[in-house]
Order: C-alpha cells, then sequence, then structure tokens
C-alpha cells in the first residue's frame, strides 16, 4: 500500500493490483497505549481519544483465512510461530520460498502457515510439523544504487532535501490476566518513507513495500506538489552511531515458555501478598527495529533497536476500598533484563503498593514542602521543562523557555540533561530517526537555561546544529522532536537526611498523569502514591492528592537533590505519535508547592 501526505493535510491512498488495502496493520508501536500502560501512573500517558494502538496481529479460534495475493510485503504478518509453543499453544509453518500449495495460502509467499487453535490454548494442530519456522529474517538493507535512483526520483523536480526512511519491525507480546493467558501478538512490519522538502513546503509519501518500482512510486507521490528544477542527489556517506545497545540475550532466542513463566512468576508473587489483592495483569512486550536513513546531502545511517519491558499491575479491594499499583521497567537491550529485575520482585512491589494505598487517608491541601521520589519524580521535569525546549515550540514562540536562553532558573544544584547515549536506557539509540548521532544535551548547567533539543528542520529555523532528536513512531510517520532519557542530575544530599528536615509535608512516591500548558508552564500532575511527612518521617499514605505549579518556577524552589539516582521508563505521546522515554531523577526537594486535596 502507499499513502502519500502533504503537509496541509491532503492524504491520498491506494493498492498495487492483487493486494489488499490496509490486509495486516500491525500496532505502530508496541509499548504504547493501552497494552502495557492501562492503569499505570508513572508515565507520560495522553488522552484515549488521542491514542492510536493500532490493530494487533491475533491468532483466533479458527483457521486463519488469507485471500489470495497476499504478498511478500506482509511476511510473517500473521506468524506467531514460537510464540504460541507450548504454554499458549503450538503454531507451525511451512518454508516455502517458492508459490505456495496450501489449500488457504496461494501466491508467492515467504512463509505459510495452516492453523487451528484450540480455545484451551493447549492443544494445536498445523500441516508439516516437522518444519518449524526459524527466527525472523535479518532487514535487507537497500542498495546503495535504488536508494540513489529513489533520492533522484524524488528532486526529479526540485526541492531542498530528500529523504530515505527504512524501517523492519519486529514484535512481540503476552498478557497475562486472572492466571490465564488472554492476548498473544506477534507480528512484522516493513516500509519505507520518503521526505521532500522544500524551502518551508514538504511532503510525505510511505509504502509498505520495499521494491524498486514502489520506492519509486512513493518519491513520485512525495515530489507531487513540490514543483521546481531538478535536484541532484550527493553521493551517500556513512554516519557512525554514537551508541550501540547490547544486548546479551535476544528475545527472539527465548522460548515462550520462559517468556509465560515470567508473566506467571510475577502474578504468583502478587497474589501471596495478602488476600485483598483482588487482581493482577501482567504483560510482556519486546521489539526489534531496524532501521535506514538516507538522504540527498549524502547522509546514510543505519541503526538497530531491541527493547524489552515487562508491566505488572495490581488491584486491591478491602472494605469498599479500591487502589492500584504498577510497576513497568523496560531497558535496551533484552532478555537479561529480568537478571536484574526477577518477575517476582516487580509483582510483590506492585502489590504491596497497591495494599499500602487501601490505608490511605484524603489528601489535606495547602502549601507544603514536597519531597519527590528518586525515578518517578523525574516525570514532572519532563513535562515541565522538556516539553517547553523542544525546538518546534520555541520556534513559534509558544513556550515559557522561549528567548530565554543565559536565564538563570535553579540554583547550582540544578542540572538537566537529555542523553539519548546512556548505554541500555529505554530511550536511546545510536542515530535519530533523521540519521543524527545520538547525543547529550545539557538544558540547565547549574540553574541556567542553555541548551534545547530539535530535529533538521527545527535547527535550520533556529540556526543551529541538531541535536539528534528527531524521533518517529514509524515509517507511516513524519520526524519530530522528542526527547529520550531526560534527567535532572544527582546531587549530594542524604535521602534520609532530606526527609527528616521536614516537620509537615507531602512525599510525593509516584504521578498518575497530569496536564501542562507549553506557553505558560502551568502544570497539575496527580498522585497515584503519596504520604504524609510529619516530624521527619512517612506517617501515613494520603489519597486524592495533586501538584500545582510552573515549570520555571519549580526549578527555583528546588532546595536539596539527593544522590539516590533512579530512572523510570514510560512512552510519550506527542501529536499523535508515542515515543519510549526515561526520566531520571534522585530524592528532590520542593520547598514549597501547593498541594490540592480531598481532606473535608
Amino acid at each position: 500500500m502507499l499513502v502519500s501526505r502533504h503537509i496541509d493535510g491532503a492524504v491520498a491512498a491506494r493498492a498495487p493490483p492483487g493486494l489488499p488495502n490496509l490486509l495486516v496493520e500491525l500496532s505502530p508501536f508496541l509499548f504504547s497505549p493501552p497494552q502495557l500502560l492501562d492503569g499505570g501512573g508513572e508515565v507520560e500517558e495522553v488522552d484515549r481519544h488521542d491514542r492510536c494502538p493500532g490493530s494487533k496481529v491475533r491468532v483466533p479460534d479458527e483457521r486463519v483465512e488469507l485471500p489470495a495475493g497476499f504478498g511478500e510485503a506482509f511476511l510473517d504478518g500473521v506468524e506467531p510461530a514460537d510464540l504460541l509453543a507450548g504454554e499458549a499453544g503450538s503454531v507451525l509453518a511451512c518454508q516455502a520460498w517458492a508459490p505456495c500449495k496450501c489449500q488457504r495460502l496461494r501466491g508467492w509467499v515467504g512463509r505459510c502457515a495452516d492453523v487451528r487453535l484450540h480455545r484451551s490454548y493447549r492443544h494445536a494442530q498445523a500441516h508439516e510439523p516437522s518444519k518449524w519456522a526459524g527466527p525472523y529474517p535479518a532487514l535487507s538493507m537497500l542498495d546503495d544504487g535504488v536508494i540513489k535512483r529513489v533520492l533522484a526520483e524524488a528532486l526529479g523536480r526540485g526541492g531542498d532535501l530528500a529523504e530515505l526512511f527504512v524501517e523492519d519491525r519486529r514484535s512481540t507480546a503476552l498478557r497475562l490476566e486472572d492466571s490465564r493467558v488472554e492476548d498473544v501478538s506477534s507480528g512484522r512490519d516493513r516500509g519505507a518513507g520518503i521526505r521532500l522538502i522544500s524551502g518551508e513546503r514538504a511532503s510525505y509519501a510511505y509504502t509498505n513495500l520495499l521494491t524498486q518500482e514502489a520506492l519509486l512510486d512513493a518519491a513520485r507521490s512525495a515530489r507531487a506538489g513540490l514543483s521546481e528544477g531538478p535536484v541532484e542527489a550527493r553521493d551517500l556517506r556513512m554516519v557512525g552511531a554514537s551508541s550501540t545497545a547490547a544486548v546479551q540475550v535476544r528475545p527472539e532466542d527465548v522460548g515462550a515458555g520462559d517468556k509465560v513463566a515470567a508473566l506467571v512468576e510475577a502474578d504468583h508473587a502478587a497474589r501471596i501478598k495478602g488476600d485483598a489483592v483482588r487482581q493482577v495483569i501482567s504483560s510482556y512486550a519486546d521489539i526489534r527495529q531496524r532501521v535506514l536513513i538516507a538522504a540527498s546531502d549524502g547522509r546514510r545511517a543505519e541503526d538497530d533497536r531491541t527493547r524489552v519491558r515487562f508491566a505488572v499491575q495490581v488491584v486491591a479491594g478491602r472494605d469498599g476500598q479500591i487502589a492500584t499499583g504498577f510497576e513497568a521497567p523496560g531497558h535496551s537491550g533484552g532478555f537479561e533484563l529480568f537478571e536484574r529485575l526477577p518477575p517476582a520482585e516487580l509483582g510483590s512491589k506492585a502489590a504491596a503498593k497497591a495494599l499500602r494505598m487501601l490505608e490511605a487517608k484524603p489528601s489535606p491541601a495547602g502549601e507544603f514542602p514536597v519531597v519527590l521520589a528518586p525515578g518517578t519524580g523525574g516525570v514532572l521535569i519532563h513535562e515541565a521543562c522538556g516539553h517547553g525546549l523542544e525546538a518546534d515550540t520555541l520556534v513559534k514562540e509558544a513556550s515559557v523557555y522561549a528567548k530565554r536562553r543565559g536565564d538563570r532558573f535553579g540554583s547550582d544544584i540544578v542540572t538537566i540533561v537529555d542523553d539519548a547515549t546512556k548505554p541500555g536506557s529505554w530511550g536511546s539509540f545510536g542515530v535519530d530517526d533523521e540519521g543524527t548521532p545520538a547525543q547529550r544535551t545539557v538544558l540547565f548547567d547549574k540553574g541556567v537555561l542553555i541548551g534545547h533539543l530539535s530535529d533538521l528542520r527545527s535547527a535550520g529555523k533556529i540556526e543551529a546544529p541538531p541535536t539528534g532528536n528527531g524521533r518517529r513512531q514509524s515509517y507511516a510517520h513524519l520526524p519530530i522532536v522528542r526527547m529520550t532519557n531526560t534527567d535532572l542530575e544527582p546531587g549530594q544530599d542524604d535521602p534520609e537526611d532530606i526527609i527528616r528536615s521536614i516537620e509537615r509535608g507531602v512525599y510525593a512516591a509516584t504521578f498518575a498523569g497530569g496536564e501542562v500548558n507549553p506557553a505558560t508552564g502551568n502544570f497539575v500532575f496527580g498522585m497515584a502514591e503519596a504520604y504524609m511527612i510529619e516530624k521527619g518521617e512517612l506517617a501515613y499514605p494520603i489519597k486524592g492528592a495533586n501538584l500545582i505549579g510552573n515549570g520555571p518556577e519549580v526549578l527555583g524552589v528546588i532546595e536539596a537533590v539527593g544522590s539516590d539516582f533512579d530512572r523510570k521508563e514510560g512512552v510519550c505521546g506527542k501529536d499523535g505519535q508515542h515515543a519510549p522515554v526515561t526520566n531520571g531523577m534522585a530524592t528532590v526537594l520542593l520547598g514549597r508547592m501547593t498541594v490540592g486535596g480531598t481532606e473535608a
């Protein structure tokens, strides 16, 4: 399928002969809400009407019927293969690198599967059971000659820049609810997008076919609205990646039995915490994304990204009261995540959080000293400061930080950075989705605003080098300015001393989302888990607490920064796209903040 999109909003779509329109549409980003984040409070979430989860490839309780002409563009699109082995059933696939003779699949395909799954998820039948489908093949990067022809075609009527983005994404996900495997999905999506820029105008076209003709067709569609004189594409040069995530245990090499065992382990650990635990939902997801970026200015870069995430949500109830607990760690890496964070530990922590909050009292309202917990408090920096420093907002002067470079906002203990080069971090990568190497960008240095985040287009408008923050959800999306791993750097204060210094205040352990106005910096954040501090100790949990303030002003009331740095993973929503991000900080004391509450 080819879709062309002009930035003024016109959209045209058509399918090549013999291929159905949107036969299989995979989730554009596996880890976006609601698949892993529903009910979670410690990551930024967009409103449900703005979510774009897409559809998932599912194996139903009857045979999968595929139409004739199912082409190689959808290779593995409906093949769960090893994912469903063992606990979740057995799905076998025959290797067929020739015209398939199976009754349920006709046409030239790479693999085919005749699937029958029983409702028990325990029994399945498949043809040719001796031939298991192996791991997904690696992406065959496009030949330089094809790339040059496509870029030249895009620039055939002129333009300042033509850019090609190629993506190959494979993902799997499992969900355990009420101690049963309720959801299993697997898929592979490949495609390419072509962006053409001419002055302030731009157009974009994308296709899920990686043949030369399909790419040339997309290039013609991208240039349709931009007509000037022809421009020659330069020789391609490889851009080196700033970092490469080490993957010790590739998720595709781990059997489904081990993945389900992790879900079961977390489920069991949560349930044994007490009879008040009413529901446990555990989810596992992994994704491998390989990308190639090439542009007419000579840029050529590739990146190979593997991410794994595990989430546990626990609902507890007693005497008419309901409370939730949520843990959702993730990283850029493989299945070795669980060597550092055992599933049982995550399930136990989520359950303990839910059980503690059953005892919560209504939060008081007023002005209090507020202590932010390590890791989870970083979402405040992400929202109140980070978005306002994205250059696409700055160039529109729609940010409270516009034209304030060099101004002091906090004391010397306030240093904030965005760093996509951190090995293993959830938001890290080698190059961004425009081929710019990942970078460490200092936003505030000892309280003074000195930096910003940009992609190629916004960097040109502010006449500064790009910071490597051009990110996109998939090949079907244009790159936009996004944060990566955003941290308030740790300090020297003892976390326990920070709490002991408070006579009466609020300890914000976990935030539950909120809203911020980038133009004014005003924000409101709900607290999913919070405690009253009395006489230097955490006294009791509170519910219904909100933190109300202003981004630039909150930096000025940071009075202490602990040494216990931690980070939490999340998914950031912006302009209808989702991207993996990390927020980090140590224990932080805000001298005085407005807290909204429900105490009578």
